[in-house]
Parts: structure tokens; C-alpha cells; sequence
């Protein structure tokens, strides 16, 4: 009966570990599964703020691109008006006190050049330093525009009708346009 009785006790034994090491086992894994899930929630829950946060870059973005062609657009001049160009440079001669006369020249379309653009001829006489404010003005104004040539030169004293306009300037600009 002992022996009987410790076959007992030592399968009991073995019964009571092996239970114990499965218990071990089974809170260790649930322990992971639960960290996992958690982990699993946490990074759902980032991706979810980050997808939301990406939208609203794509759509600031949007906008912004929106707003940058809207406002190059404007840079470009009207080809079919080039009154509006010449009654500003008109503008910007007398506020400077010069004398200007203006030739447009043929419309430049872009199978030429990259760019299609108007061609102005300004000859304009007045001082030197009214001659720079008016190229300072003209650079100010929000139009896309190019200086392709620019010439100045004294006047002879028997040229010179008013002592403020010793200068000669011949100017040849280039304003662009959309196609």
C-alpha cells in the first residue's frame, strides 16, 4: 500500500507541477496577448491621427498650390490688352518726370522662345536718377517681365530742352504672357 500510496502522492505531485507550469504558461501568454492588443489598439489609434493629419497637409497643400497658380497667373500679362501695360508705364514716366514715347512690338509666341511675350520699346529723357526710379517702379509691380536691352546716353547741350532731361534711355522689355 505504500508503494500504492506513493504512486499517488508522486502523480498527484507531478499533476500539482504540471498544473502550476501550465498556469505559468497560460498567464505569461495572456500577458503578451494583453500587451499586444494594447500595442495593437495604441498604433490603430495612431494610424487613424496620422491618416486624419496627412488629409488635412493634402488639402493645406492643395490650397497653397491653388493660391501659388492663381498668383503666377496674375504675373503674366493680357496679350490681347497691351493698353493696360502701356497706360502703366505711361503712369510710371510722368510720376518720374520723364518723357516717354512706346512702340509695341510683334507678339513672340512660344515656338520661338519658351516663353511667348510682348515686346516694348520705351525711349525715355529725363535725369539719370528719375531714369533708375523708373526702372526701380517698373520692377515693383507685379507683372513677369524682362529688361532685353537698355541704353543710356548724355544729351548734347544743343538737344537738351530742359535742364532736368540730359539723359537719353532706350529701354526694349519684354512682357510675358500665357498662352
Amino acid at each position: 500500500m505504500e508503494t500504492t500510496t506513493r504512486k499517488y502522492l508522486l502523480f498527484t505531485l507531478v499533476a500539482i507541477i504540471i498544473i502550476i507550469s501550465a498556469g505559468f504558461v497560460i498567464l505569461t501568454l495572456h500577458s503578451d496577448i494583453r500587451d499586444a492588443s494594447d500595442n495593437y489598439l495604441t498604433e490603430k489609434q495612431e494610424l487613424v491621427t496620422l491618416k486624419a493629419h496627412a488629409n488635412q497637409l493634402e488639402e493645406v497643400d492643395h490650397q497653397k498650390i491653388k493660391k501659388n497658380i492663381n498668383e503666377a497667373q496674375n504675373l503674366f500679362s493680357n496679350p490681347e490688352r497691351p493698353i493696360e501695360d502701356i497706360l502703366f508705364l505711361e503712369e510710371v514716366a510722368e510720376n518720374n518726370n520723364l518723357s516717354m514715347d512706346v512702340r509695341v512690338g510683334q507678339k513672340q509666341d512660344s515656338s520661338v522662345n519658351p516663353w511667348s511675350y510682348l515686346e516694348f520699346n520705351l525711349d525715355l529723357e529725363g535725369s539719370f536718377s528719375d531714369i533708375l526710379y523708373f526702372l526701380r517702379e517698373i520692377e515693383t509691380r507685379k507683372w513677369l517681365f524682362s529688361i532685353d536691352s537698355f541704353s543710356a546716353e548724355v544729351l548734347d547741350s544743343f538737344d537738351i530742352e530742359d535742364e532736368n532731361r540730359n539723359v537719353s534711355a532706350k529701354l526694349s522689355l519684354h512682357v510675358y504672357f500665357l498662352d
